[in-house]
Protein backbone atom coordinates (compact mmCIF):
# COMPACT_ATOMS: atom_id res chain seq x y z
CA UNK A 1 0.00 0.00 0.00
CA UNK A 2 3.03 2.11 0.71
CA UNK A 3 4.35 1.27 -2.47
CA UNK A 4 1.07 2.66 -4.21
CA UNK A 5 0.79 5.62 -2.44
CA UNK A 6 4.16 6.75 -3.54
CA UNK A 7 4.14 5.96 -6.85
CA UNK A 8 0.61 7.92 -7.03
CA UNK A 9 1.97 10.89 -5.16
CA UNK A 10 4.99 11.09 -7.65
CA UNK A 11 2.85 10.88 -10.73
CA UNK A 12 0.79 13.36 -9.54
CA UNK A 13 4.16 15.73 -8.85
CA UNK A 14 5.15 14.63 -12.07
CA UNK A 15 1.85 15.86 -13.46
CA UNK A 16 1.83 18.94 -11.42
CA UNK A 17 5.24 20.00 -13.00
CA UNK A 18 4.03 19.29 -16.44
CA UNK A 19 1.01 21.28 -15.68
CA UNK A 20 3.35 24.16 -13.92
CA UNK A 21 6.38 24.13 -16.94
CA UNK A 22 3.78 25.12 -19.64
CA UNK A 23 1.65 27.95 -17.99
CA UNK A 24 4.48 29.17 -15.65
CA UNK A 25 7.93 28.32 -16.90
CA UNK A 26 8.47 31.06 -19.59
CA UNK A 27 10.81 29.45 -21.72
CA UNK A 28 8.05 26.31 -22.85
CA UNK A 29 5.26 28.88 -23.03
CA UNK A 30 7.05 30.69 -25.58
CA UNK A 31 7.80 27.79 -27.23
CA UNK A 32 3.86 26.72 -27.83
CA UNK A 33 3.54 30.49 -28.74
CA UNK A 34 6.07 30.09 -31.10
CA UNK A 35 4.61 27.21 -32.58
CA UNK A 36 1.17 28.80 -32.58
CA UNK A 37 2.59 32.32 -34.60
CA UNK A 38 4.37 29.61 -36.90
CA UNK A 39 1.60 27.74 -38.42
CA UNK A 40 -0.71 30.69 -38.38
CA UNK A 41 -2.29 31.02 -41.70
CA UNK A 42 -5.63 32.76 -41.39
CA UNK A 43 -8.15 33.59 -38.66
CA UNK A 44 -11.61 35.70 -37.95
CA UNK A 45 -12.03 37.41 -34.70
CA UNK A 46 -15.29 39.03 -33.33
CA UNK A 47 -15.35 40.41 -30.36
CA UNK A 48 -17.47 44.05 -28.59
CA UNK A 49 -14.78 46.25 -27.73
CA UNK A 50 -15.58 49.31 -25.17
CA UNK A 51 -13.29 52.91 -25.57
CA UNK A 52 -13.96 55.06 -22.67
CA UNK A 53 -12.64 58.75 -21.98
CA UNK A 54 -13.92 60.24 -18.33
CA UNK A 55 -17.35 59.52 -18.46
CA UNK A 56 -17.72 59.24 -22.06
CA UNK A 57 -17.84 55.63 -23.80
CA UNK A 58 -18.04 54.30 -27.56
CA UNK A 59 -18.95 50.67 -28.17
CA UNK A 60 -17.87 49.07 -31.12
CA UNK A 61 -18.56 45.83 -32.57
CA UNK A 62 -15.02 44.20 -33.49
CA UNK A 63 -14.30 42.41 -36.79
CA UNK A 64 -10.81 41.09 -37.57
CA UNK A 65 -9.81 39.01 -40.91
CA UNK A 66 -6.01 37.82 -41.24
CA UNK A 67 -5.00 35.76 -44.01
CA UNK A 68 -0.64 35.08 -44.17
CA UNK A 69 1.15 35.46 -47.34
CA UNK A 70 4.14 37.20 -48.67
CA UNK A 71 2.54 40.43 -48.01
CA UNK A 72 0.17 39.68 -45.15
CA UNK A 73 -3.52 40.36 -45.43
CA UNK A 74 -5.94 42.02 -42.73
CA UNK A 75 -9.30 43.59 -42.22
CA UNK A 76 -10.01 45.48 -39.26
CA UNK A 77 -13.91 46.31 -39.20
CA UNK A 78 -15.10 48.82 -35.95
CA UNK A 79 -18.47 49.21 -36.17
CA UNK A 80 -19.87 51.90 -33.88
CA UNK A 81 -22.77 50.78 -32.57
CA UNK A 82 -24.02 54.84 -30.83
CA UNK A 83 -24.24 56.25 -34.30
CA UNK A 84 -24.84 52.63 -36.56
CA UNK A 85 -21.48 53.61 -38.72
CA UNK A 86 -18.84 51.63 -39.63
CA UNK A 87 -14.31 52.22 -40.03
CA UNK A 88 -12.94 49.51 -42.04
CA UNK A 89 -9.05 49.39 -41.99
CA UNK A 90 -7.33 47.08 -45.17
CA UNK A 91 -4.14 45.96 -45.71
CA UNK A 92 -3.70 44.12 -49.24
CA UNK A 93 -0.66 44.02 -51.81
CA UNK A 94 -1.75 48.07 -52.78
CA UNK A 95 -1.10 49.58 -49.83
CA UNK A 96 -2.94 50.22 -46.25
CA UNK A 97 -6.34 51.99 -46.21
CA UNK A 98 -8.69 53.59 -43.91
CA UNK A 99 -12.45 53.19 -45.31
CA UNK A 100 -15.79 55.28 -44.75
CA UNK A 101 -18.15 53.41 -46.34
CA UNK A 102 -20.90 56.34 -45.45
CA UNK A 103 -18.32 58.93 -47.23
CA UNK A 104 -16.80 56.13 -49.71
CA UNK A 105 -13.69 57.55 -48.90
CA UNK A 106 -10.61 55.49 -48.35
CA UNK A 107 -7.27 56.71 -47.46
CA UNK A 108 -4.32 55.35 -48.78
CA UNK A 109 -1.13 55.03 -46.34
CA UNK A 110 2.68 54.06 -46.59
CA UNK A 111 2.72 52.26 -43.38
CA UNK A 112 3.96 48.53 -41.57
CA UNK A 113 0.17 48.28 -40.25
CA UNK A 114 -0.66 46.75 -38.12
CA UNK A 115 2.62 45.10 -36.93
CA UNK A 116 4.50 48.63 -36.74
CA UNK A 117 3.16 48.68 -33.19
CA UNK A 118 0.64 46.44 -31.06
CA UNK A 119 -2.70 45.92 -31.39
CA UNK A 120 -5.18 45.17 -28.82
CA UNK A 121 -7.90 43.57 -31.67
CA UNK A 122 -4.57 41.98 -33.57
CA UNK A 123 -3.97 37.88 -32.30
CA UNK A 124 -0.44 38.14 -33.35
CA UNK A 125 0.13 41.21 -31.18
CA UNK A 126 -1.73 39.82 -28.03
CA UNK A 127 0.99 36.67 -28.29
CA UNK A 128 3.95 39.25 -28.37
CA UNK A 129 3.00 39.98 -24.78
CA UNK A 130 4.87 36.78 -23.89
CA UNK A 131 8.20 38.58 -25.60
CA UNK A 132 8.64 40.88 -23.03
CA UNK A 133 8.28 40.77 -19.02
CA UNK A 134 4.79 39.28 -17.79
CA UNK A 135 3.15 37.54 -14.57
CA UNK A 136 0.89 34.88 -14.97
CA UNK A 137 -1.99 33.91 -12.83
CA UNK A 138 -3.80 30.07 -13.38
CA UNK A 139 -6.96 29.89 -13.77
CA UNK A 140 -9.80 27.15 -14.26
CA UNK A 141 -10.17 27.81 -17.70
CA UNK A 142 -7.33 29.18 -18.99
CA UNK A 143 -4.66 32.06 -17.92
CA UNK A 144 -4.41 35.44 -16.78
CA UNK A 145 -1.42 37.49 -18.47
CA UNK A 146 -0.61 40.94 -16.72
CA UNK A 147 1.98 43.02 -17.99
CA UNK A 148 3.37 47.10 -18.32
CA UNK A 149 3.00 48.42 -21.98
CA UNK A 150 3.97 50.90 -24.27
CA UNK A 151 2.25 51.98 -27.81
CA UNK A 152 3.68 53.96 -29.44
CA UNK A 153 0.11 56.23 -30.40
CA UNK A 154 -1.34 55.36 -27.41
CA UNK A 155 0.38 57.00 -24.78
CA UNK A 156 -2.25 56.90 -22.23
CA UNK A 157 -1.98 53.14 -21.99
CA UNK A 158 0.04 51.86 -19.76
CA UNK A 159 -0.66 48.48 -18.88
CA UNK A 160 -2.92 45.40 -19.79
CA UNK A 161 -4.71 41.94 -18.65
CA UNK A 162 -5.24 39.38 -20.88
CA UNK A 163 -7.00 36.28 -20.15
CA UNK A 164 -6.10 33.29 -23.14
CA UNK A 165 -7.88 29.61 -22.98
CA UNK A 166 -5.37 26.40 -22.35
CA UNK A 167 -5.17 26.73 -26.08
CA UNK A 168 -3.68 30.23 -25.83
CA UNK A 169 -7.27 31.69 -27.76
CA UNK A 170 -7.84 35.48 -26.30
CA UNK A 171 -10.59 35.69 -24.46
CA UNK A 172 -10.68 39.28 -23.57
CA UNK A 173 -8.36 42.24 -23.01
CA UNK A 174 -8.19 45.03 -20.38
CA UNK A 175 -5.84 47.80 -21.19
CA UNK A 176 -5.11 50.62 -17.97
CA UNK A 177 -4.26 53.97 -18.07
CA UNK A 178 -1.61 54.74 -15.20
CA UNK A 179 -4.65 55.69 -13.05
CA UNK A 180 -5.59 52.28 -12.84
CA UNK A 181 -8.79 52.88 -14.81
CA UNK A 182 -10.20 50.76 -17.63
CA UNK A 183 -9.87 53.26 -21.03
CA UNK A 184 -10.45 49.99 -23.42
CA UNK A 185 -11.99 46.38 -22.75
CA UNK A 186 -12.47 44.25 -25.49
CA UNK A 187 -14.53 40.79 -25.30
CA UNK A 188 -14.04 38.20 -28.04
CA UNK A 189 -17.25 36.41 -28.80
CA UNK A 190 -15.49 34.29 -31.85
CA UNK A 191 -12.29 32.93 -32.77
CA UNK A 192 -11.75 30.83 -36.14
CA UNK A 193 -8.21 29.75 -36.54
CA UNK A 194 -7.88 28.10 -40.17
CA UNK A 195 -10.25 29.79 -42.32
CA UNK A 196 -11.06 29.80 -46.04
CA UNK A 197 -11.91 33.56 -47.36
CA UNK A 198 -13.75 34.09 -51.03
CA UNK A 199 -11.64 35.81 -53.68
CA UNK A 200 -11.48 39.62 -53.59
CA UNK A 201 -12.53 39.54 -49.73
CA UNK A 202 -9.23 41.81 -49.11
CA UNK A 203 -9.92 43.52 -52.10
CA UNK A 204 -10.54 47.55 -51.65
CA UNK A 205 -13.41 47.83 -54.27
CA UNK A 206 -15.06 44.77 -53.16
CA UNK A 207 -14.60 45.53 -49.52
CA UNK A 208 -16.19 49.16 -50.21
CA UNK A 209 -19.12 48.09 -52.04
CA UNK A 210 -20.24 45.33 -49.41
CA UNK A 211 -19.96 47.50 -46.32
CA UNK A 212 -21.79 50.52 -48.61
CA UNK A 213 -24.56 47.58 -49.71
CA UNK A 214 -25.08 46.93 -45.95
CA UNK A 215 -25.05 50.47 -44.73
CA UNK A 216 -27.82 50.62 -41.63
CA UNK A 217 -31.11 53.09 -42.38
CA UNK A 218 -30.69 54.13 -38.96
CA UNK A 219 -27.39 55.59 -39.35
CA UNK A 220 -27.71 58.84 -37.38
CA UNK A 221 -27.35 62.06 -39.28
CA UNK A 222 -24.64 64.85 -39.32
CA UNK A 223 -25.52 67.07 -36.48
CA UNK A 224 -26.70 71.11 -37.70
CA UNK A 225 -25.37 71.90 -34.25
CA UNK A 226 -22.05 72.76 -35.26
CA UNK A 227 -19.51 73.23 -34.01
CA UNK A 228 -18.58 70.56 -31.40
CA UNK A 229 -16.93 72.09 -28.35
CA UNK A 230 -13.82 70.67 -26.62
CA UNK A 231 -15.63 69.84 -23.20
CA UNK A 232 -14.08 66.41 -22.61
CA UNK A 233 -10.51 67.49 -21.71
CA UNK A 234 -8.71 68.38 -18.67
CA UNK A 235 -6.14 70.53 -20.46
CA UNK A 236 -5.59 74.30 -19.18
CA UNK A 237 -7.19 76.20 -22.02
CA UNK A 238 -9.70 78.85 -23.47
CA UNK A 239 -11.42 79.14 -26.22
CA UNK A 240 -10.14 82.62 -27.67
CA UNK A 241 -12.25 82.59 -30.54
CA UNK A 242 -14.54 80.48 -32.87
CA UNK A 243 -16.16 81.55 -36.23
CA UNK A 244 -17.73 80.19 -39.63
CA UNK A 245 -15.66 80.90 -42.61
CA UNK A 246 -17.37 79.64 -46.08
CA UNK A 247 -14.91 78.48 -48.69
CA UNK A 248 -15.85 77.47 -52.24
CA UNK A 249 -19.74 77.03 -50.93
CA UNK A 250 -19.02 75.23 -47.66
CA UNK A 251 -19.05 76.58 -44.23
CA UNK A 252 -15.92 75.66 -42.03
CA UNK A 253 -16.10 76.20 -37.92
CA UNK A 254 -12.66 77.84 -36.94
CA UNK A 255 -12.35 77.53 -33.30
CA UNK A 256 -9.31 79.13 -31.80
CA UNK A 257 -7.83 77.37 -28.57
CA UNK A 258 -4.89 78.89 -26.48
CA UNK A 259 -3.72 78.24 -22.75
CA UNK A 260 -0.82 75.66 -22.18
CA UNK A 261 -1.43 74.16 -25.80
CA UNK A 262 -2.33 76.61 -28.52
CA UNK A 263 -4.02 74.74 -31.30
CA UNK A 264 -6.89 75.35 -33.94
CA UNK A 265 -9.93 73.18 -34.58
CA UNK A 266 -11.93 73.26 -38.08
CA UNK A 267 -15.01 71.58 -38.84
CA UNK A 268 -17.41 70.65 -41.84
CA UNK A 269 -19.62 68.26 -42.95
CA UNK A 270 -18.34 65.87 -44.98
CA UNK A 271 -18.10 65.11 -48.44
CA UNK A 272 -20.17 61.93 -49.74
CA UNK A 273 -18.60 60.37 -53.35
CA UNK A 274 -20.29 58.69 -56.06
CA UNK A 275 -17.57 57.24 -56.65
CA UNK A 276 -15.02 55.50 -54.45
CA UNK A 277 -12.63 58.39 -53.57
CA UNK A 278 -9.13 57.50 -52.92
CA UNK A 279 -7.12 59.73 -50.93
CA UNK A 280 -3.02 59.54 -50.39
CA UNK A 281 -2.22 60.34 -46.90
CA UNK A 282 1.23 60.64 -44.89
CA UNK A 283 1.26 59.56 -41.73
CA UNK A 284 0.07 57.73 -39.24
CA UNK A 285 -3.06 55.78 -37.94
CA UNK A 286 -4.06 56.29 -34.46
CA UNK A 287 -6.98 55.32 -32.26
CA UNK A 288 -9.40 57.50 -30.36
CA UNK A 289 -12.72 57.35 -28.80
CA UNK A 290 -14.33 58.21 -31.97
CA UNK A 291 -12.48 54.92 -33.99
CA UNK A 292 -9.43 55.72 -36.39
CA UNK A 293 -7.58 58.74 -36.85
CA UNK A 294 -4.89 60.24 -38.68
CA UNK A 295 -1.73 61.60 -37.15
CA UNK A 296 0.58 63.63 -39.64
CA UNK A 297 2.78 66.41 -39.07
CA UNK A 298 1.39 69.06 -36.69
CA UNK A 299 -2.23 67.72 -36.78
CA UNK A 300 -5.18 65.21 -36.63
CA UNK A 301 -7.72 64.57 -38.53
CA UNK A 302 -11.16 61.97 -38.26
CA UNK A 303 -14.47 61.68 -39.41
CA UNK A 304 -17.30 61.33 -36.71
CA UNK A 305 -20.61 60.58 -37.77
CA UNK A 306 -20.63 62.79 -41.01
CA UNK A 307 -18.31 65.96 -39.71
CA UNK A 308 -14.59 66.25 -40.73
CA UNK A 309 -12.74 67.47 -37.74
CA UNK A 310 -8.96 68.45 -37.89
CA UNK A 311 -6.75 69.95 -35.01
CA UNK A 312 -4.17 71.50 -35.92
CA UNK A 313 -1.23 72.25 -33.75
CA UNK A 314 2.28 73.60 -33.32
CA UNK A 315 4.93 70.90 -31.09
CA UNK A 316 2.08 69.03 -29.25
CA UNK A 317 2.29 65.52 -28.55
CA UNK A 318 0.59 62.45 -29.32
CA UNK A 319 -0.84 62.73 -25.81
CA UNK A 320 -2.29 66.23 -26.61
CA UNK A 321 -3.71 65.00 -29.82
CA UNK A 322 -5.40 62.62 -28.62
CA UNK A 323 -6.92 64.51 -25.26
CA UNK A 324 -8.39 67.05 -27.58
CA UNK A 325 -9.97 64.40 -30.31
CA UNK A 326 -11.45 62.35 -27.18
CA UNK A 327 -12.64 65.56 -25.68
CA UNK A 328 -14.64 66.89 -28.75
CA UNK A 329 -17.55 64.80 -29.58
CA UNK A 330 -18.51 65.02 -25.95
CA UNK A 331 -20.99 67.58 -26.19
CA UNK A 332 -21.88 70.51 -29.20
CA UNK A 333 -22.99 74.00 -28.81
CA UNK A 334 -26.49 74.93 -28.58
Amino acid sequence: MLKKALISICILLVVGLGVWKIFFGGETIKDKVENISESLTSYNIEGNMEIINGEEKRNFNVKVSYLKGEQDYFKVSLYDTNINQEQILLRNNDGVYVLTPSLNTAHKFKSGWPMSSAKPYIYQSLLSVFDGEYEVEKMDDGILVRSNISYKNSPIYSKQEIKFSNELVPVWVNIYNDKDEVVLSINFTKVDIGVSFEEGYFDLNNTMNISRENISEDVVAPSDDLPYMLTGSDLNIELLDSVVVNIEDENLHMLVYKGDSNFTVIEKVSNVYDEIEVIETSGDIVMTINGFAILEESKVSYNYNGIDVVIYGDSLDVSTYLNIANGMEVSSAK
